[in-house]
């Protein structure tokens, strides 16, 4: 199939001349033969143009960065609709700790967040231990029995703040409510130091087998908060601000030195026990 239409046809007997030469190929437009109909056609003078470039038209590899432009708003460089189909609730990247080709990267419940955890990236739920910080409350306790206990507090903790509201113990004497700490070797009952200022009886006795809270007659309820931050090697620093029916105000100030990480702690009264009119709870933090 001719694949050109050139711009003068000799007969027999024609006479050859210089114009009709030049013709031959100044005046030649290309033929049907000569494109395929689809990558490329033919303008109405004849002229070949790029039509549809099909897949199987383009080599492998011949697209590369540089032929594509930059993108200068939401419409140009590769769209978002160009660059390729997601999973659902899902954002592209890549969770491995090593380069590579991107992946979705999916939610898979309500209230994750995308995080880092154990050496991945993924979607998950934030627990404790993964902040600098976090703050949980455990369940108030009636202040009943002999004692109020709060176990199983994780080794994260730097701060535990203790909260009692109504407090008060049923025996007469000296009963004055105190606090343990401990760890899994069990309450510790010796070694804590400082003291509590009751504002009429000024300085009561200096601490001895726990963090004292009170120092008034046992028919009196408190109200206070007490504070214990871990300053290193296990060692707690202990503070106390409350009020009696009195009333009067109390503070106190104290450290201990455990022999490994904090895991629990008790309220005790000296004797007696609690007569269950008030509420104890912890938030630790």
């Amino acid at each position: 199939m001719a694949i050109l239409v050139t711009g003068n046809t000799f007969a027999d007997g024609d006479q050859v001349t210089s114009t009709k030469l030049n013709n031959i190929a100044n005046a030649a437009i290309f033929a049907s033969g000569a494109v395929d109909g689809a990558t490329t056609t033919l303008t109405a003078g004849g002229a070949i143009q790029v039509g549809i470039i099909q897949p199987g038209n383009i080599a492998s590899n011949a697209v590369t960065t540089a032929k594509i432009a930059d993108a200068t708003d939401t419409s140009t460089g590769v769209t978002n609709t160009k660059l390729r189909w997601s999973a659902a609730t899902s954002v592209i990247g890549r969770s491995a700790a090593s380069s590579g080709a991107p992946a979705d990267i999916a939610a898979s419940a309500n209230d994750q967040v995308l995080r880092m955890s154990g050496g991945a990236i993924g979607f998950g739920t934030i627990t404790p231990s993964s902040l600098t910080q976090w703050m949980t409350s455990e369940t108030a306790q009636t202040a009943s029995g002999t004692s109020v206990n709060f176990t199983g507090i994780p080794s994260w903790v730097k701060r535990i703040t203790l909260l009692f509201n109504g407090v008060s113990v049923d025996t007469a004497g000296n009963t004055f409510p105190y606090i343990q700490i401990g760890d899994s070797g069990g309450l510790e009952n010796s070694g804590y130091t400082g003291r509590l200022f009751n504002e009429t009886l000024g300085f009561h006795t200096a601490f001895s087998n726990g963090f004292q809270i009170q120092s008034e007659d046992p028919s009196y309820t408190m109200i206070g908060t007490a504070y214990l931050h871990l300053i290193g090697a296990n060692t707690w620093i202990y503070s106390y601000s409350g009020l009696s029916t009195a009333p009067r105000i109390m503070t106190a100030h104290g450290s201990k030195q455990l022999s490994a990480t904090l895991d629990r702690l008790s309220i005790f009264p000296q004797s007696g026990n609690f007569d269950g009119s008030g509420t104890i709870n912890i938030i630790y933090e």
